[in-house]
């Protein structure tokens, strides 16, 4: 118990993921892009109307771009790393259950990813999608993110804000 409390406390307070917004932190190392996206589009439901879905390879396609021929939307780029179809889908799915207005959809498809439903495990806690959208117990979303100890993440992380910190004196 006492194991499972410590490895809890340190992923909160490190929070190598960014999941549970810890401000003790200031650089982060890596953001689970999936999970981070969602909350910011919870937080601002109605500013976005259009979306830019598919992998990594459209994080680059800027909203203001795509508007200057797509005038009529308000886009948000969901890009994420090894986005599938799939999960474009769940994305989609979700929008429409939460009420979101999607008026536009841009998905770069990525030839080599095309017919692939998953490409990374469950427990990849980097490329889990927001619990909301996989339409999966919260609870259990967070549990992992508590209950797992990411030696690499978590060293990662601390390395880049106490480097930053002794190089800035």
């Amino acid at each position: 118990f006492a194991y499972l409390v410590a490895v809890a406390f340190i992923n909160v307070v490190v929070d190598p993921f960014y999941i549970f917004r810890a401000p003790f932190f200031k650089v982060q190392a890596q953001i689970n892009d999936r999970y981070a996206k969602i909350e910011f589009l919870k937080k601002g439901n109605g500013k976005f109307d259009s979306y830019i879905m598919g992998s990594s390879r459209m994080f680059l396609t800027r909203p203001d771009v795509v508007e200057k021929y797509i005038p009529e939307g308000k886009f948000y780029n969901l890009a994420t790393v090894f986005g599938t179809m799939y999960e474009h889908l769940l994305h989609v799915k979700y929008f429409i259950q939460h009420g979101y207005r999607v008026k536009n959809l841009y998905i770069g498809l990525d030839a080599d990813m095309y017919f692939t439903v998953k490409i990374h495990d469950d427990k990849d806690l980097l490329l889990k999608l927001h619990p909301e959208v996989a339409n999966k117990n919260p609870m259990d979303f967070y549990w992992s993110y508590l209950s797992t100890l990411p030696k690499v993440d978590l060293r990662r992380k601390l390395k880049l804000n106490f480097n930053k910190r002794a190089s800035s004196k």
